[in-house]
């Protein structure tokens, strides 16, 4: 996670004050982010049966406890993405609309679909996670194809030297 933290901020510095040509930069953050959170990721589905073995000493609460952290490592993932990409946003000045894409994942997608799979349904806390994983990767899509796909780059580095010229 500190990971992650460490590249949002390097990401919106970098765009806000440097902006025009170097918008590749962001591209490498997300490969780098990608990289480090899917070691994370793997290493806490490796370590998954010690890891509570840190903190209980309960054979069934460590068995809940590794399955858990069996379906949160991969959340990792979606999670650096999501703190990247929080950063591209800033960087171009899109504050509004990153603001708009987590509301949505959140609130309409994760939510209800956490509450209705671990309450409803009665499935446990696993699924509660699978809920909120699922908004997560609303999000994550989201917030990766807008920059990907949809922006020409020009505006936004435009938009970036303008902002700091003042």
């Amino acid at each position: 996670m500190a990971f992650e933290r460490v590249a949002l901020y390097q990401v919106v510095v970098w765009l806000e004050y440097e902006g025009s040509s170097r918008t590749w930069v962001s591209t490498v953050f997300l490969l780098l982010t990608l990289a480090i959170s899917s070691m994370i990721s793997v290493t806490l589905y490796l370590l998954r049966g010690e890891i509570p073995k840190l903190f209980l000493d309960d054979a069934e609460g460590i068995s809940r406890a590794a399955g858990m952290l069996a379906v949160w490592a991969p959340l990792e993932v979606l999670d650096g993405l999501n703190a990247v990409t929080q950063g591209i946003f800033r960087g171009a000045g899109k504050q509004k609309v990153a603001a708009t894409v987590n509301a949505v994942a959140y609130y309409v997608y994760a939510i209800p679909t956490a509450g209705l799979l671990g309450f409803h349904f009665f499935l446990g806390v696993e699924w509660l996670w699978i809920g909120f994983g699922f908004g997560m990767f609303v999000n994550a899509s989201l917030q990766l194809y807008m920059p990907l796909e949809r922006w020409t780059w020009v505006k936004p580095a435009r938009e970036a030297q303008k902002r700091t010229a003042e």
